[in-house]
């Protein structure tokens, strides 16, 4: 009868068997103005929104507003179209709702029926400043038909008086939303909050994402991932530069500590509004870095996966847990050998690997059983 052996990983070879190393480019859009241009939200795969408080012939008459209420926050929506990872042909994404308070921080159902954004409450509210002494913001939901057009707009059951609600992000599948808040009961400036939405278009009471996500300082601008990952920006989590970008995993229901995005993506200034087309690897971010355009820039990104994965471990005789030399091993891909090898006295062996293939050992030693362990190296964004 033929002796048995077993394939044995160390838990840190597991780990290098998924990781990936990741190269960002980032590159300044031509919409950018001499004033403030920041928050893309994607409509579709080919159109985005933006806010800008650039100034143009449709707002003159708001000019004396313009001048007293702080030039930079004067904030209309634009829509633009993506190409080669810019955007042109911008014009005024809708005359319907012909604001000059604060409006910006846009999102889409993905019927494109229902948006939700963010908009000034100023000249309602009894107290005129949050507890930022910024006007306070709200969030407001609002039916859009074929051209765009605004209707049935109503606020919020959780928008207050006492404090803003602001940066709305639906998940993909529709039924959650989440924000940015100061309200009481939070951890620091603002906090990262998400209500379930109901089928009857009832919200549950606002939950806040907790101490993995939520720090003493301030959490803001939530971008929720298919995966069901949040990135965000921060001021906490030891940032480096002002606002970073952050990413947190949701796992087992449970978002885990979040992780700074490297450079270039983040910079020593703000950085901040970071959104994801998880189909192109690629995105938009607003940004005060150096060599900008304007007060802040709209900048796209793509993002490289740079394969460096590999697996290794050693054979080992199933019974004695002894090490086995002597052993036949192939990496095999789409039915062609990679490589094969054939162990020393300590049984150890090791492959480089490429991304997004299926592989599989097949391991054999003369007295012994053949085996074989298969596996996949699939991207995990």
């Amino acid at each position: 009868m033929k002796n048995k052996f077993v394939l044995y990983f160390f838990l840190i070879v597991s780990l290098q068997l998924f990781a990936q190393n990741e190269r960002y480019e980032v590159v300044n859009t031509s919409i950018n103005s001499r004033v403030a241009d920041f928050g893309i939200s994607y409509l579709n795969d080919s159109t985005v929104i933006y806010a800008s408080s650039k100034k143009t012939e449709n707002d003159k008459v708001f000019s004396k507003d313009r001048r007293r209420n702080n030039r930079q926050f004067f904030i209309d929506l634009y829509a633009g179209k993506i190409k080669d990872g810019d955007i042109i042909n911008e014009q005024k994404f809708t005359e319907e709702v012909n604001n000059k308070f604060f409006m910006s921080d846009i999102s889409f159902t993905n019927d494109q029926k229902t948006v939700y954004f963010t908009w000034n409450n100023f000249y309602n509210t009894k107290s005129r400043k949050d507890s930022s002494k910024w006007k306070t913001l709200q969030i407001v939901k609002a039916v859009v038909n074929d051209n765009f057009e605004l209707s049935a707009i109503e606020k919020l059951p959780f928008n207050s008086e006492e404090y803003s609600v602001r940066s709305p992000e639906i998940s993909k599948d529709g039924s959650q939303l989440f924000f940015t808040s100061d309200m009481q009961g939070g951890y620091g400036d603002s906090d990262i909050y998400v209500v379930d939405i109901f089928e009857n278009g009832n919200y549950s009471e606002p939950r806040n994402l907790g101490p993995s996500v939520n720090t003493k300082l301030s959490e803001m601008f939530p971008h929720a991932a298919e995966n069901g990952s949040i990135y965000f920006s921060s001021t906490g989590h030891r940032s480096t530069g002002g606002l970073d970008i952050f990413k947190s995993k949701f796992t087992n229901g449970r978002y885990e500590k979040a992780q700074k995005l490297p450079a270039p993506i983040n910079t020593e200034v703000d950085d901040f509004a970071f959104v994801l087309n998880e189909a192109e690897n690629s995105g938009f971010l607003t940004s005060t870095r150096k060599k900008g355009i304007g007060d802040a820039d709209i900048y796209s990104f793509q993002k490289f996966i740079i394969c460096s994965k590999e697996i290794s471990g050693r054979i080992l005789n199933i019974n004695t847990k002894e090490p086995l030399s002597n052993v036949h091993i192939q990496l095999i891909s789409d039915g062609e050998i990679v490589a094969d090898i054939t162990t020393g006295n300590n049984g150890f062996y090791s492959f480089k690997l490429d991304c997004e293939l299926n592989y599989k050992l097949e391991i054999s030693k003369q007295f012994y059983d053949d085996s074989e362990l298969a596996f996949s190296t699939n991207n995990n964004f």
